[in-house]
């Protein structure tokens, strides 16, 4: 596996290294320049951070499905149109995003979770969010919110519609051309 990702990892950087400069804002968004994230490492560093702490089960290619249980990385650019849409072409049957600033976008036939850490975020989009892991911040526990984000996560797998799908968005269907 790590020599999989070590593979990936030289592939993505010659291809984006000429990119880098000229299109920067399709590499790292506005809201993760205002974040504070500055390159597309510490981009993956945040990718990495989210995935938990749980063994990488595998790495697989666009439309390439898992060859069983358990965590994988998927071999693909971290555009987020791009990301989303080879994991469901990967066989994802539900897409669980983390949003700074709320971004209102959705996939077709497949929901989109849309969650932030960021209350006041939540406060101004919370039409278009379905969940704010913000009282992390505030005094909660990671294990109460998470047991709330695995309930949410539970009702919309069950047929509960996220709000990109009350909403009509589908955004993010988006092919890859590296």
């Amino acid at each position: 596996i790590l020599t999989t990702i070590g593979a990936m990892e030289k592939r993505l950087s010659a291809a984006t290294a000429s990119a880098e400069l000229q299109h920067r804002s399709a590499l790292i968004s506005p809201g993760n320049e205002d974040g504070g994230v500055t390159t597309v490492a510490e981009k993956a560093l945040g990718g990495i951070y989210k995935a938990g702490t749980g063994p990488i089960s595998g790495v697989v290619d666009w439309g390439e499905y898992p060859a069983g249980p358990g965590l994988y990385l998927l071999d693909c650019v971290g555009h987020d149109g791009e990301a989303v849409t080879g994991l469901v072409a990967s066989g994802c049957q539900a897409v669980v995003f983390t949003t700074g600033r709320g971004t209102p976008t959705g996939f077709p036939g497949v929901p989109v979770i849309k969650i932030t850490g960021n209350s006041a975020t939540f406060g101004r989009m919370k039409f278009n969010l379905d969940f704010n892991a913000g009282g992390i911040l505030e005094g909660a526990t990671i294990a109460e919110v998470g047991g709330e984000l695995l309930a949410k996560v539970l009702r919309i797998a069950s047929g509960e519609p996220a709000r990109a799908e009350l909403l009509g968005h589908d955004e993010l269907f988006c092919i890859t051309r590296i």
